[in-house]
């Protein structure tokens, strides 16, 4: 009887802990990608409207940063610097401003003509028609447009890189009931309600600025912590620090290779985190310098352990969200451009699986997932290493952000991955997987149907993963894997049970050579009162269900 009484307590404390209205929500919703009680249905398509809700066309190019959602409101960021708020009944336009550093920094007689000069900039550097962004013109590397917005305010040099790679609004942001808090790669943090009034601007990396490339690292999300009591509730995001904050001088600073880390040397960068006061935009607190894992900033992600909301840095860094206190020190990496997967646990621990797959720009070359479980150790927190799993060698860019699903771990990108999630056993991994690397990678070896292509992330609905691919269609497996027959040895001996390859449109599947690319997809699906958001570059699709049966 004891050990049956054990057992069940085990399984009990396995389930994950159920989320409660979905505020605030932001990157990935509370950054785990799991939504166990939301109902998405498992099978869509554009071409004949069977459960699309509503589709609605978005301006210019998209970027990596995911919407989130208020009453009845979906908000959306499109580059340079537009921001968009749609009804979630039928995705009628409800409101549209600009939000960059003009708004901030440039005098306020000419932002709107800034404003109007960076979209066309923005226009004539990717090839779009300014007029009309469904049509191609000339691109124009160096407009001059540009330059006449930077010499108004510090608008970074580099966001023509940025616009190609991942875009200025790449970070996603953040939002409750009330606000809405955007952050853009010019490292400004404007706080709206819901009705589009701007309440207050603040500068994560005031007083300590990063020039040229290093910008980049300042696209990471925002998230928003509500405290309890008379604690105010904290926006948090992180900054790059120069010589000045970390105490060296700036040779120290070049000898560590600051803020970014070197590749050839294996050596890390550096950031910080930065807590604002939500209701005010007041600086609360900075933490002492952590450990970064790559150029661009990797999203952070959030945990509840012990009841303490705990943030996972890029680097494998715990820092405590109420007072940025760091609590646990380099236990993993996310890797370059992901982040890690976690899960709440109902015994008040969590899991923290991380996806160390990377190559060139990273520390270190190969491809490692660690899992770790946080619990809280007193007045501090402790965490148990579970199992570690990879290789050094050549990999894939692996920017994918693992999901906990079914007591699996889930991991898509170039390449798809099935682990499980407490020992580690790889129940799914390419075919080619050695000591050496995966010698051919950009295309899956043996398990091609798991790939979810590199920017986006598997996210998992109720019982369900879902895959979404660059072209805006979605994969849904079962959570449950099915027997594989191995045609020759190294090859998985499971395989996922595809229920459904949903289209949006075939017409949208093809990628053009050249802009405008409408269906281009780099933002991973979002899931909000059991709909799933598909934000493409041009397009944002509305799944659900039309009634409560049809699922």
């Amino acid at each position: 009887m004891k050990k049956f009484v054990t057992i069940a307590m085990l399984f009990l404390a396995a389930l994950p802990v159920a989320i409660g209205d979905g505020y605030p929500n932001g990157w990935r919703g509370d950054t785990s990608g799991v939504w166990p009680q939301a109902k998405v249905p498992v099978e869509w398509d554009g071409q004949s409207g069977k459960n699309i809700r509503w589709k609605v066309r978005l301006p210019t190019h998209g970027s990596n940063g995911q919407p989130v959602f208020g009453p009845g409101k979906v908000l959306v960021l499109s580059e340079p610097e537009i921001v968009q708020c749609f009804s979630t009944k039928d995705g009628s336009l409800l409101w549209q401003k600009g939000f960059s550093c003009i708004d901030v920094e440039a005098p306020e007689a000419e932002r709107k003509e800034l404003h109007e000069k960076l979209f066309r900039a923005c226009c004539e550097t990717f090839g779009y028609d300014p007029a009309d962004t469904t049509k191609t013109k000339k691109a124009v590397k160096h407009t001059p447009l540009l330059r006449e917005v930077q010499a108004k305010c510090k608008y970074p040099a580099f966001i023509t890189t940025a616009w190609k790679e991942t875009g200025h609004s790449a970070a996603t942001p953040a939002a409750t009931k009330d606000r809405i808090v955007i952050r853009h790669a010019s490292n400004i943090l404007g706080c709206f309600d819901w009705d589009g009034n701007l309440e207050w601007t603040a500068h994560p990396a005031k007083n300590h600025p990063i020039k040229g490339n290093h910008d980049l690292s300042h696209m990471g999300n925002v998230h928003i912590i509500e405290q309890a009591g008379d604690a105010p509730d904290l926006v948090i995001c992180h900054f790059v620090p120069d010589h000045e904050y970390l105490g060296m001088t700036q040779a120290e600073y070049r000898e560590k290779k600051y803020p970014l880390g070197d590749a050839k040397t294996k050596s890390f960068g550096i950031e910080a985190l930065v807590a604002f006061d939500l209701a005010t935009g007041s600086e609360v607190w900075r933490s002492k310098g952590h450990r970064h894992a790559g150029l661009r900033c990797n999203n952070t992600a959030q945990v509840r352990v012990g009841g303490e909301m705990l943030i996972v840095t890029p680097g494998g860094d715990v820092v405590r969200a109420r007072d940025g206190e760091l609590v646990i020190k380099e236990i993993g990496w996310t890797g370059y451009g992901n982040t890690a997967g976690v899960l709440e646990e109902a015994d008040g621990t969590a899991l923290v699986v991380f996806n160390e797959g990377c190559r060139r720009w990273a520390p270190r070359n190969g491809h490692h997932l660690r899992a770790h479980r946080l619990r809280k150790d007193g007045d501090g927190f402790k965490a148990e290493k579970l199992w570690e799993w990879g290789w050094e060698g050549q990999d894939g860019v692996q920017v994918s952000s693992p999901v906990i699903l079914g007591g699996k771990v889930f991991l898509g990108g170039n390449q798809g991955y099935v682990f499980d999630v407490l020992k580690g056993t790889p129940l799914i991994v390419p075919s080619d997987a050695s000591k050496d690397g995966v010698k051919a990678f950009g295309r899956n070896r043996g398990v091609l149907k798991m790939n979810c292509e590199k920017y986006l992330n598997p996210i998992a609905v109720g019982e369900y993963l879902y895959m979404g691919q660059n072209n805006g269609s979605v994969m849904v497996y079962s959570a449950k894997l099915e027997p594989a027959t191995p045609k020759k040895e190294g090859d998985p001996k499971w395989r996922p049970k595809l229920l459904h390859h949903n289209h949006v449109d075939p017409k949208l599947e093809k990628r053009p050579r050249k802009p405008p690319m409408p269906q281009w997809t780099i933002s991973t699906p979002q899931v909000w009162e059991n709909c799933l958001y598909i934000r493409q570059n041009g397009w944002l699709w509305c799944i659900g269900a039309k009634d409560s049966g049809n699922r």
